[in-house]
């Protein structure tokens, strides 16, 4: 599924890049009882990575189950996405190391949207439109790398919300040359700011293309 043409030709669509690659995915599991996820941008963990760094990924959120407000769905400011990167975004490559996996993040002491409320504040916006994502299984949301977006608590009593994340870059991008973040760095070669398609294949081109190993073991009903 993370692999499917169809994901990148649907980013390409929206975002009018020649080709598209798979940088990374996720599968995400919130428990019933589960905790809410603050409010961040992916910029600094994925998109500022690379260069260029403007608008050069998108996140696809791809619902496991039936999801609503109650099961702690995914939620996005809207608009948030021209609020311009957050001021104290200033060490990308600490930012991915440290802040993605930490407790202050998936388990926030303080309100899950208050980062998000502060941004607002500080573009002139006082009341942002929050959109909580209540899709069925098998539907998709997407967001750019600038949008604002988190998860409240799942208060649901035994249904859990599971869902699927894959980040696309697109294709021309280039490592940036100094301090690429931990989850970018490790495919980093030496003297090289190339992203090899042994790590990140290119999984649609509007030319036609597709990184060939993919058709091996990877059966996509977009290539004939």
């Amino acid at each position: 599924i993370a692999l499917s043409s169809a994901f990148g030709q649907l980013a390409c669509s929206l975002m009018d890049w020649p080709a598209v690659r798979i940088a990374e995915d996720s599968i995400w599991y919130k428990p019933a009882g589960g905790t809410p996820v603050s409010y961040h941008q992916d910029a600094p963990y994925i998109a500022h990575q690379f260069v260029p760094a403007q608008n050069n990924s998108v996140t696809l959120w791809l619902a496991l189950d039936d999801v609503s407000l109650e099961t702690g769905t995914i939620e996005y400011a809207a608009g948030s996405h021209l609020w311009g990167l957050r001021e104290n975004h200033t060490n990308d490559a600490e930012i991915a190391s440290t802040k993605v996996g930490d407790t202050v993040f998936h388990t926030p002491t303080s309100y899950y949207r208050s980062t998000m409320l502060s941004a607002a504040e500080k573009h002139g916006v006082s009341n942002p439109s929050v959109v909580s994502v209540e899709i069925p299984a098998g539907s998709i949301a997407i967001h750019h790398q600038d949008t604002w977006h988190g998860s409240g608590p799942n208060v649901h009593p035994s249904r859990p919300r599971r869902s699927l994340g894959v980040h696309l870059v697109r294709a021309d991008v280039k490592f940036k040359k100094n301090d690429v973040g931990y989850i970018y760095g490790r495919y980093k070669l030496l003297n090289s700011e190339d992203l090899l398609e042994d790590f990140f294949p290119i999984i649609y081109s509007k030319d036609g293309y597709r990184s060939p190993f993919l058709t091996s073991y990877c059966n996509d009903q977009l290539v004939k």
